[in-house]
C-alpha cells in the first residue's frame, strides 16, 4: 500500500508528513496488512536532488541515510542513528 501512495515523496521530517504516513499505516492495519516497506524521505538527512542513482531512491535507502553513507558522513556500523529516525 505505501508504494501505491508514492510514499517516497512523503517528507517525514515534518509533522504533516508523519501524519500522512501514520494514515497509511493505519489503513494497512484496517486491511489486515501487518508488514510494509517504509520508504519515505526525510529532508533533515537527504534530498532527492542529491541522489546519484538513476531512480532517485538513494535518498530513501537506509532509513533516509543512504546519501550520507555514500558521502562518508554516516557509518551504520559505528554511528548512532539520529533520534528523529528511530
Amino acid at each position: 500500500v505505501p508504494w501505491d501512495e508514492s510514499d517516497y515523496q512523503i517528507d517525514v521530517s515534518t509533522g504533516a508528513g508523519w501524519t500522512e504516513y501514520k494514515r497509511i499505516i493505519d489503513r494497512c492495519s484496517e486491511l489486515g496488512i501487518d508488514h510494509l516497506i517504509f520508504e519515505p524521505h526525510n529532508d533533515r538527512h537527504s534530498a532527492r536532488a542529491n541522489t546519484t542513482d538513476g531512480w532517485g531512491w538513494e535518498q530513501a535507502l537506509w532509513f533516509t541515510m543512504g546519501e550520507r553513507i555514500r558521502e562518508g558522513a554516516f557509518d551504520p556500523r559505528s554511528d548512532p542513528m539520529p533520534d528523529d529516525i528511530l
